[in-house]
């Protein structure tokens, strides 16, 4: 393995460095690990009951958190592997020392079929023509690479028809350097648990993997579930899951288990206005003051994730208690009412998504420390206001912010 790693490291030395830290530092993403550890553990215990292992879902930056990191705190024996997107994200774990299986989830796209064997990847197959182009790398190399192939059971996005899929299996020997170990599908519905499909779409899957066992494909590996998913499923019935917003402590699953949110944003207070009754506020005047008002400027705005949606909608924390957002969101500004926030003053720390206790942020000065216990914006609640999901919240806000990691044990 010492020396697959340090093949994996030369292969992917242009990938060891993310994407450049943002400019700004008037707003902050702090991410806490101790909160992604303690989320692990909760969702790994559904899992063990359910007889699930788990399969992390770290795409697209571990949606906003730092793919790095956040696998880091994430690899341990409670998990199978690692769930990603595209090769470089691959890479960069790999070459970041992250030497648990990493799973390509939805194919090869326009990627070098090479990489994936260099780097001891687990590749999701989505078409037949991919199967043929994995086939030629992996016996250019010698060696052979571990498949799973995905069945599109109601999604109409990634993924082999069921006839497809069962004449693969019937065909196994035409790929010798293919190792066909797991079969999966992905479940658009599983946050509407009122929803039918879903226990057609589950009855579906589960049919197909027994028609392709009967045809000759062993199958190690059957996985269905993404977060909603694992409550969805019963007993026995899979034996992967693939957690992705649950662990950073949003969605319906996070709802009902009470998993923490992982990220928040913070900003402070840059000045305080005196604005009388009839005063219009920002760019088109879309909100007048309806009373004498302090108006707070905080330097941050849809240039920051802090969609242009939170317009008139928004709310902040300030002193742990809620502030209005007032007027449009600008590129790197927002105005905040807080005109019933006693003792409000410039350098205030504000609270855009999180807990106003949130660890390693609290205000020193006397006074602060113990105001507005419970006050919290969630990931949930935010992309309610936004008119969006949290996933978007989160990658936005992940992506363009310096993100502050918060070690487990800190709090």
């Amino acid at each position: 393995m010492a020396q697959q790693m340090k093949r994996h490291k030369t292969s992917s030395q242009q990938g060891q460095t993310s994407s450049p830290a943002p400019l700004g530092t008037t707003a902050k993403a702090f991410i806490d690990l101790g909160a992604l550890k303690r989320n692990l553990e909760r969702l790994a215990a559904l899992g063990s009951s359910k007889g699930c292992q788990l399969m992390p879902v770290v795409k697209s930056d571990a949606y906003g958190h730092g793919i790095v990191k956040t696998a880091r705190t994430l690899a341990s024996s409670q998990i199978w592997g690692l769930a990603v997107f595209e090769m470089t994200e691959a890479e960069l774990l790999r070459g970041a020392g992250v030497e648990c299986p990493i799973f390509l989830l939805s194919g090869l796209l326009w990627q070098d079929p090479r990489h994936a064997v260099e780097l001891d990847l687990t590749v999701g197959v989505v078409t037949k023509k991919e199967l043929e182009i994995l086939q030629a790398a992996a016996s250019g190399f010698g060696r052979r690479i571990r498949v799973h192939l995905k069945i599109d059971t109601g999604m109409a996005r990634y993924g082999l028809s069921p006839e497809d899929a069962l004449e693969t299996a019937r065909q196994l020997d035409k790929w010798p350097n293919l190792i066909f170990e797991g079969l999966y599908s992905h479940m658009p519905l599983a946050d509407q648990p009122d929803s039918p499909f879903t226990s057609r779409q589950i009855a579906r899957f589960l049919d197909i993997s027994r028609a392709m066992e009967s045809a000759g494909m062993e199958i190690r590996w059957l996985h269905l579930a993404n977060s909603a998913g694992m409550l969805q499923i019963r007993d026995g019935q899979f034996n992967l899951c693939r957690p992705g917003i649950a662990l950073y402590g949003a969605g319906i699953c996070a709802a009902k288990l009470g998993l923490e949110p992982v990220m928040s944003l913070e900003s402070r207070i840059c000045s305080i206005r005196r604005l009388p009754k009839g005063t219009p506020v920002s760019y088109g005047h879309t909100f007048t003051t309806e009373r004498d008002s302090l108006v707070a400027l905080v330097p941050a705005g849809y240039d920051n994730g802090y969609l242009r949606s939170l317009s008139n909608r928004g709310v902040v924390l300030i002193r742990g208690r809620r502030a209005k957002v007032l007027g449009r969101v600008c590129m790197k500004t927002i105005l905040a009412d807080v005109t019933d926030i006693p003792g409000a003053c410039p350098g205030d720390r504000v609270v855009l998504l999180g807990s106003w206790q949130a660890a390693d942020s609290l205000d020193a000065r006397p006074g602060l420390e113990t105001a507005g216990i419970g006050a919290e914006i969630g990931p949930d609640e935010l992309a309610g206001l936004a008119g969006t999901i949290p996933y978007e919240i989160m990658c936005l806000f992940g992506r363009l912010n310096r993100r502050h990691y918060i070690r487990p044990g800190r709090r």
